[in-house]
């Protein structure tokens, strides 16, 4: 159906009124749509342009090009220009020519509304009846030069035919402004949008080549000059616009649209014939007319270099519909898709990789060179940017009670970091990779190319997925299919286990991702499933059972005594006991090596004063380990093992001094090894009968440390209870108590301390008759000090009266108590 004429303009009075009025209207068109026409065809000029134009200056007025849907689903064609001043001489007049086409109806020869842009047709006043109607198309629009307005306004080309691309799919899309310095670059734009999309779709869009109030615009294109009375910069924010600023100012930041980026790259390339011979391939899917894929596969069959990401959409539409395909097209694709250019991304990898097993001619195209250097060069960065190799990584699992993790010559190290999450590379990165990576693999086998990069890389990411504890499944599915990524898998994990990480972890790990695998050679991991199912059980069985696991061949290898000391006492706790025992079992040599050592000198200094084995576990380690001990460890082991002498009586006459000795090589004492020497000592030097001369050293030494137990010890139970039972052992303390008076503070502290609150508390308490018995005990020694014992034991009998030597009270008290 032929569209139907109207003319409207500002006309002298006549039947139908005067001023703005329809002048002609083709009777098909319905007078019900007359009031909506009217508001869509009118015109306001530029607010910079002339008020008195004159007919040179009506030429620069912007004609309003506007195709627009009506309610009905009818369309409206009008052309709009600015004729100056009307017929009473009145400036402001405007003439549009309109075409209406029902819904349904199209042009004449089937053409886009655009392309009637400068037709000779449009009239700018009313025709005479009489007066031919035809609307031959214009030739503004040839390729050559969309091509060239394309390319200078490249930066700007994805981001509006994605907009355009959203505009046609959704019943409620954003306006996109246009912001050009003439109308005609605005048509251009719509021409360029028009090329790219299906005919139907194409005379769906609506657009307008010029408005000044584009907020009031009901076009999806909507053309205005810098100046507008809609701020840009404002409309930027506002999600109802998309503002394409083509002057310098600010417009609506693109988005991703691989569409777009791909129908852009075709406009620039001069080719837009591509656009139509996309839409006979087979696909479209979901997208549609807007499918990236198909658009791709045209280009490439075409020979259009493409980046990676249209490469990859190509390969993705031939790996679908490829099968149905000329034999020559889709070689022509296969080609330019091997060729290459950009760099290749990993999703471009993906792609191709699938083209193995559905298109295997890839091999054979003529720039499969091209495809081999680059997958060759892909898989050199595979092996070297996968993370971390398992074998490298020096971590140590953290021991419990805050035992120091430590390397294999013993030093600290620090715990495990953990593992990479993603490392990047153009093709291959860690585990999340895995599946890439088995592409990879069979994509080198289709094209010849050596595999052992992308080996290495499969291996490792597989190493790092079991330090991790994850299992993927395109991963785990990869060991299964090829043994010998699952042998090399597990002689990378045992190389991490090795080097400290915690081997119970990485078994039960690895068999989760690998189930079969064969830990007959890796002693670590080996020493791990055992210890997870040793739990509880006793911790010297379980170690020797761990080192068993490992092999007679790894017997004494200081890495395999060293996790097996681990796993058996995970929580860092081992007793003197059990230190004592692996100090006699291992030698010496292994225990310096693998630094067990040093856990067992730990445990002895480090356990309680009142574990009775500490002392011969000291011993032990003296022996054992002569020449790997620290001067201040040395000593404190020897204060250990003296203090055991010292306790069955073995000790050496002089211990005391040596005592002395040891203690001040070994400082600072650890708290329970001062605690057990000074009471063996102060034990020693308070027993019924103490060895002669060694209280005279110590209390000449002042030692605070030994000074402070002897005054512990003489203030405990037992003394006091042989104090009360023995009158020697009471004349014995009060004559050592009493010496040496003023020797220095730690002495007299401990001596008064003793007399005051041991001593006298007990005297007090005895019967005149074990008095006596004490001061004949005296009498033996000499009677100066029966005499000063009597004169101490007065004094205490006063101050129990009335405060003795530090008080007198009056008289009448003194018969007073007892």
């Amino acid at each position: 159906m032929s569209p139907f004429h109207l003319h409207y303009t500002s006309a002298p009075p006549g039947p139908d009124g005067a001023g703005f009025r329809f002048t002609a209207v083709d009777d098909a068109v319905p007078r019900r749509l007359l009031g909506e026409i009217e508001q869509i065809i009118g015109y306001e000029a530029p607010r910079t342009a002339p008020r008195r134009p004159t007919d040179d200056e009506l030429d620069a007025f912007p004609p309003a090009f506007t195709h627009t849907r009506l309610t009905d689903g009818s369309r409206l064609l009008c052309r709009s220009v600015y004729t100056g001043a009307d017929h009473s001489g009145r400036y402001g007049n405007f003439h549009a020519h309109a075409l209406w086409l029902p819904d349904g109806g199209v042009l004449p020869g089937g053409l886009l509304p655009v392309a009637l842009w400068e037709s000779p047709g449009w009239r700018t006043r009313t025709p005479r009846e009489e007066e031919p109607a035809d609307l031959p198309p214009g030739d503004a629009f040839e390729p050559a030069g969309l091509t060239a307005f394309a390319r200078s306004r490249a930066a700007r080309l994805p981001a509006f035919l994605a907009d355009v691309r959203e505009v046609l799919s959704r019943t409620d899309p954003p306006q996109v402004i246009v912001v050009e310095q003439d109308a005609y670059a605005v048509v251009q734009w719509v021409a360029l949008a028009g090329a790219v999309v299906p005919r139907a779709l194409a005379e769906r869009l609506t657009f307008t080549s010029y408005t000044r109030r584009p907020d009031r615009a009901r076009q999806h294109l909507v053309g205005v000059l810098p100046g507008t009375d809609l701020d840009p910069a404002h409309a930027r924010g506002d999600p109802r616009f998309r503002v394409h600023n083509c002057t310098g100012g600010p417009s609506t930041p693109a988005r991703p649209d691989p569409w777009a980026t791909l129908a852009a790259r075709v406009w620039l390339a001069g080719r837009p014939l591509l656009f139509e011979a996309a839409q006979t391939l087979p696909g479209g899917g979901a997208e549609g007319s807007f499918d990236a894929e198909r658009l791709a596969a045209t280009a490439a069959a075409q020979g259009l270099p493409l980046d990676s990401a249209a490469r990859a959409a190509a390969a993705h539409w031939a790996v679908r519909h490829g099968a149905g395909c000329p034999e020559p097209f889709l070689t022509d694709l296969l080609t330019t898709v091997a060729a290459g250019g950009e760099p290749r991304t990993p999703e471009e990898w993906q792609a191709l990789t699938r083209l193995v097993a559905h298109l295997p001619g890839l091999a054979e195209v003529r720039t499969a060179d091209h495809l081999r250097r680059d997958l060759r060069a892909t898989l050199l960065a595979a092996e070297g940017h996968t993370g971390p190799p398992a074998s490298g990584d020096r971590q140590v699992w953290p021991a419990g009670g805050g035992e120091p993790a430590s390397a294999a010559d013993g030093r600290a190290v620090s715990p495990p970091r953990p593992p990479t999450a993603d490392r990047r590379t153009p093709a291959v990165a860690g585990e999340r990779d895995a599946e890439r990576t088995l592409g990879l693999l069979a994509l080198a086998d289709a094209l010849r190319v050596d595999t052992g990069p992308a080996h290495t890389a499969l291996v490792r990411a597989a190493a790092d997925a079991v330090l991790a504890g994850t299992r993927p499944v395109g991963l785990a599915e990869a060991l299964r299919a090829r043994p010998e990524l699952s042998r090399e898998t597990v002689e990378a994990v045992e190389r991490s286990a090795a080097a400290g990480t915690d081997p119970v972890r990485l078994a039960a790990a690895l068999r989760d991702l690998v189930p079969g695998a064969d830990l007959a050679r890796c002693p670590y991991l080996s020493m791990g499933e055992l210890a997870r199912r040793a739990g509880g059980r006793d911790r010297l069985h379980t170690f020797h059972e761990l080192v068993a696991t490992a092999g007679p061949d790894r017997l004494g290898d200081p890495g395999v005594l060293r996790a097996a000391h681990r796993l058996a006492w995970p929580d860092g706790a081992m007793t003197a006991a059990e230190a004592g025992h692996l100090a006699g079992e291992l030698a010496p040599a292994w225990l310096t090596a693998s630094g067990i050592g040093a856990r067992l000198v730990a445990t002895a200094l480090h356990a309680p004063a009142s574990d009775p084995t500490v002392p011969r576990v000291a011993a032990d380690l003296l022996r054992h380990l002569p020449q790997d001990l620290a001067p201040r460890e040395r000593g404190a082991l020897q204060v250990l093992a003296l203090a055991g002498r010292i306790a069955d009586g073995s000790a050496e006459p002089g211990f005391t001094g040596t005592a002395l000795a040891y203690c001040d090589i070994g400082r600072p004492l650890e708290a329970d090894v001062a605690e057990r020497i000074a009471d063996s000592v102060a034990r020693a030097l308070l027993a019924e009968r103490p060895p002669p001369g060694e209280l005279d050293r110590l209390v000449a030494s002042g030692d605070e440390t030994l000074l402070d137990g002897y005054l512990r010890v003489g203030r405990s139970d037992a003394v006091r209870d042989r104090l009360r039972v023995s009158p020697a052992y009471t004349a014995a303390c009060f004559v050592l108590w009493s010496g040496g008076a003023g020797l220095n503070s730690a002495w007299e502290h401990t001596r008064t301390t003793l007399l005051t609150e041991v001593l006298r508390p007990v005297v007090r308490a005895k019967t005149p008759q074990d008095i006596a018995e004490t001061t004949r005990e005296l009498q033996r020694s000499g009677p100066d000090r029966a005499r000063a014992f009597e004169e101490w034991h007065r004094s205490g009998r006063q101050g129990r009266r009335g405060g003795g030597l530090f008080r007198r009270g009056p008289k009448r008290h003194e018969g007073d108590g007892s």
